[in-house]
C-alpha cells in the first residue's frame, strides 16, 4: 500500500512555518509504521485572511509527503498521531480485516479521542487558572479576554 499525505500551516512570521514544517517532517521520520519514499516542502507564500473583520498577513506552506505503511493498524496510527490534513491512498483495491483486527483499530480510535480530549481539559483547566491569576494582578487585561467569546468561562 502506498499513500500521500499533505500537512498544512498557516501562520506568521514566515521562518516559523518553515520550522514548523521541517520539524514535523523530522517526527514523522521517527514514526516507524511509514517508509518514506518522497517528501517536499512547499515555499511559503503570503496570504491575506480576514480575521473578526480584519485583514491580517499570514505565510502558507505546506508539507506533502509519500510513504508505505507496515500495515493497516500503522497506517491508522500514523493518521492518529499526526492528523494529516488530507489522504491519498494509492495502489490497493480492496481491504479486508478480522473482528480482532477491526476491533483494535476502533480502540486506538477511541483511545486517541479519550488522549485528545485530556489534552484539551487539561489545556481549558490551566487558561481558567491563569484568567483567575490574572483577575488578581491585571483586572483591565483580564476583563478584554473576558468579552472575548473563545475566553469566557464555562459554567
Amino acid at each position: 500500500m502506498k499513500a500521500r499525505f499533505f500537512f498544512e500551516a498557516l501562520g506568521s512570521p514566515k521562518d516559523f512555518i518553515t520550522q514548523f514544517l521541517n520539524k514535523l517532517l523530522e517526527d514523522i521520520k521517527q514514526f516507524e509504521g511509514l517508509e518514506i519514499t518522497n517528501y517536499k516542502i512547499e515555499e511559503p507564500i503570503e496570504r491575506e485572511i480576514e480575521v473578526n473583520g480584519k485583514k491580517i498577513k499570514m505565510w502558507s506552506s505546506f508539507l506533502e509527503l509519500e510513504g508505505s505503511p507496515k500495515d493497516f493498524q500503522s497506517l491508522l496510527d500514523f493518521i492518529l498521531m499526526f492528523s494529516p490534513s488530507h489522504i491519498e491512498i494509492e495502489g490497493i483495491k480492496k481491504i479486508e480485516f478480522t473482528k480482532d483486527e477491526l476491533n483494535n483499530m476502533l480502540n486506538a480510535i477511541s483511545a486517541r479521542i479519550l488522549q485528545l480530549t485530556t489534552v484539551i481539559n487539561d489545556l481549558n483547566a490551566k487558561n481558567q487558572l491563569l484568567l483567575h491569576h490574572l483577575e488578581k494582578v491585571a483586572p483591565r487585561l483580564a476583563q478584554q479576554f473576558k468579552s472575548k467569546p473563545e475566553f469566557k468561562r464555562k459554567q
